[in-house]
């Protein structure tokens, strides 16, 4: 396994920041970065360099004012406020339909496309995440996929956080799959930006079911007991890995269980305007526990935890691009847009439910509109005839779970 370096992290105002970053760096393309001394004086820097650059072009014989210069600004905003997301249901660690791979090297496909097509988005949003099982250890899933996408691309992804339920697996509670969905980020482009609530009331506990149900902030599963292949991990999450969710009792096994999941990242070069992620895998029932009626009540419930999660967005001011709703919806795009009229699609796998959404700009306004430049279903979006009676995206030997990924780049400009 290559060796893999990580951020020591340090708290303040509970934003986690990364002090190796505050110095000059290289990007994975070798170039280098300015120091980040303030994220406004940065751009203040980029801007000076535009200006000047236009200048010397102004004085130039055969100089023409409608080429080049503009470009050249229009490509320092591109490059340094555009932003990808990568969601995808990772299905646990299941064998998927007749492709026999293991789940390790299902995850390891993932990295291959990175490397292969150059893209590192700077989230990857995730829902059946198995975080511990009896046969998983803690954050083994993830831990996997991060240092695959390392041994490829040289980037360390970091987890935001891992929010987890209970699904007993027998009579044994050594047996319990704790799951749910995680967020990873490149801290060489993003910064943590989640705080604790004011007041600071968090559960002391990932599985405390003590406190009122609802809105609420909720810790992580913790890293107490992962592989020793991976034992020097765990600085990877970022503190408690803090986020917000909905949480609710399950009305058939009684246990606390979670909605909905937000929290909110800064650029290194915008930290002053926030981005705003809702991480989601909407719930229903399955055709063999009673299907359509319940699963219609279900997935309004979750729907409606959403809204109430989603009005953190009413009257904020400080955010760089419109809020983004992603990850497993499994009901029709047009069914979510009944919900949130405010949100269009930027890209959605409609036979897989998979799909991201971006707020409208006339309903949150931001210092910047989002721009879709490119989108993409994952890693393909071809049905193998060799997987009747699936909606599979891909072909047996290349598939990444019983999902497909939607990846989405937004930018600043068309």
């Amino acid at each position: 396994m290559a060796k893999i370096l990580v951020y020591q992290e340090y708290e303040t105002e509970g934003v986690t920041r990364h002090p190796e970053k505050q110095q000059s760096q290289t990007d994975r393309c070798g170039t280098r970065r300015l120091p980040l001394l303030s994220g406004v004086l940065q751009r203040c820097w980029l801007m000076l360099i535009a200006a000047s650059f236009m200048l010397f072009s102004a004085c130039a014989p055969g100089y023409d004012p409608f080429s080049g210069p503009a470009t050249v600004v229009a490509e320092v905003a591109r490059q340094e406020l555009s932003f990808s997301v990568l969601t995808i249901n990772l299905d646990g660690t299941a064998q998927v339909g007749s492709d026999t791979a293991s789940w390790e090297d299902r995850y390891g496909r993932i990295a291959d496309w990175m490397k292969t097509t150059g893209k590192i988005p700077d989230f990857i949003a995730l829902q059946e995440v198995h975080g511990r099982s009896g046969v998983v250890k803690d954050y083994d899933t993830l831990f996997t996929l991060i240092t695959k996408i390392a041994e490829k691309t040289n980037v360390v992804y970091r987890i935001a956080y891992l929010i987890v339920g209970p699904t007993p697996q027998g009579v044994l509670p050594w047996n319990t799959l704790w799951a749910g969905n995680a967020l990873l980020y490149n801290p060489g482009r993003v910064n943590n930006s989640t705080q604790a609530p004011n007041p600071p009331y968090v559960p002391p506990n990932y599985d405390d079911e003590s406190y009122p149900l609802g809105l609420g902030t909720r810790k992580s599963l913790p890293c107490a007991d992962p592989s020793l292949l991976y034992k020097g991990l765990c600085s990877l999450i970022d503190g408690d890995g803090l986020a917000q969710t909905f949480s609710y009792r399950d009305t058939d096994t009684n246990r606390w269980s979670f909605g909905p999941v937000f929290a909110r990242f800064h650029l290194d070069n915008a930290p002053g305007d926030f981005i705003h992620i809702y991480n989601v895998h909407v719930q229903y029932q399955t055709e063999e526990d009673g299907c359509c009626p319940l699963a219609v009540e279900t997935s309004t419930k979750y729907l409606a935890q959403l809204e109430q999660l989603a009005s953190y967005e009413d009257g904020r001011s400080d955010r760089l691009y419109p809020p983004l709703i992603l990850g497993d919806f499994n009901i029709g795009a047009q069914h979510i847009l009944g919900h949130f009229p405010d949100y269009e699609i930027a890209r959605y796998a409609d036979r897989e439910v998979m799909g991201v959404l971006v707020g409208k700009q006339s309903k949150y306004p931001s210092s910047q509109k989002a721009y879709i430049v490119d989108t993409l279903i994952l890693p393909e979006d071809y049905q193998d005839p060799g997987l009747i009676g699936s909606t599979y995206c891909g072909r047996v030997g290349t598939l990444w779970s019983d999902h497909c990924a939607v990846f989405v780049q937004f930018s600043p400009l068309p």
